[in-house]
């Protein structure tokens, strides 16, 4: 099994490489609603069904003296929709998220305290892709 690197994964929004993450988990993706649902009727008779929706919601933590906060801010003012990539390349293949329909949902809370605090942003994305490219 290969080592992990967090140095490996890339988060890029708006074309802005973001910088200054907080200290564990520091992105998380997924979709707002299942790709396939089921129907089963009442003889066991069994259909499945697609979702249109590929809605969904991207969450990252910075700290709060990362420069991306500043330009996060920007985008939330602007109400301009943008693009948004995360790369892990630490599996042959890479793995990662995107979508190229995004908003800033709000701002975060405001908080300082005797530390660096750390600061959580989300984004809604329209077109939710999660990328697995890997060999089997």
């Amino acid at each position: 099994m290969k080592q992990y690197d967090p140095n490996k994964v890339s988060v890029t929004v708006a074309g802005f490489v973001l910088t200054g993450f907080g200290e564990d988990t520091f992105i998380k993706g997924s979709r707002n609603s299942d790709k396939r649902n089921t129907h089963v009727s009442a003889k066991g008779e069994v259909t499945f069904s697609k979702s249109a929706d590929d809605t969904g919601e991207v969450t990252f933590i910075l700290k709060h003296n990362s420069p991306g906060n500043a330009m996060l801010k920007r985008l939330y003012n602007s109400d301009d929709e943008f693009q948004f990539a995360c790369v892990d390349a630490n599996i042959d293949g890479d793995i990662g998220i995107a979508g190229s329909r995004c908003v800033v949902k709000t701002l975060p809370d405001f908080e300082r305290g005797a530390e660096v605090g750390e600061v959580e942003w989300n984004l809604l994305v329209a077109d939710y892709d999660h990328a697995f490219i890997t060999d089997f």
